[in-house]
């Protein structure tokens, strides 16, 4: 008689539930849970008990004023960003003119790229805002020396 053995799993016996059926039904009542606290959030009426009720109202309108207060201070910080946004793309395209000195920094970023077009590219991008830092800071520098008495 020919028996053959078999081979013993170094991992031991395998579990009751697999790895992936966890996964699925933990995701499952996440979504579950957030499903039922927004219909309650939604329909407070619901709660049979009138203490609880009050309750899940009140933390429904200070979810609301929350949110009417980012709203709001995002609202207030619009016109900034857009200035900001804009006075950066004009950096770009325009260039920076400090003293005697006009710096096009999409033509240096330009420049340099082709010079450098062996490298990855998240080497690139750190490149070029290092490289754009110290250009603006000489040509910042060199302004004020020579602005100087």
């Amino acid at each position: 008689m020919n028996k053959k053995k078999k081979k013993k799993s170094s991992e031991g016996p395998k579990p009751l539930i697999s790895k992936k059926t966890r996964k699925r039904f933990l995701k499952l009542l996440i979504l579950t849970i957030l499903g039922g606290g927004g219909y309650i959030f939604s329909n407070p009426n619901v709660i049979p008990d009138p203490q609880q009720r009050e309750q899940v109202l009140n933390a429904k309108d200070y979810l609301l004023h929350l949110n009417d207060r980012a709203q709001a201070s995002l609202v207030d910080a619009l016109p900034q960003t857009q200035q900001i946004t804009s006075h950066a793309s004009q950096l770009s395209q325009n260039g920076v003119v400090l003293g005697d000195q006009e710096i096009n920094v999409e033509e240096v970023i330009r420049q340099a790229a082709q010079s450098l077009e062996n490298i990855p590219q998240n080497q690139l991008q750190r490149f070029k805002t290092d490289f754009c830092a110290d250009v603006i800071q000489n040509a910042v520098n060199n302004a004020t020396t020579s602005a100087t008495p």
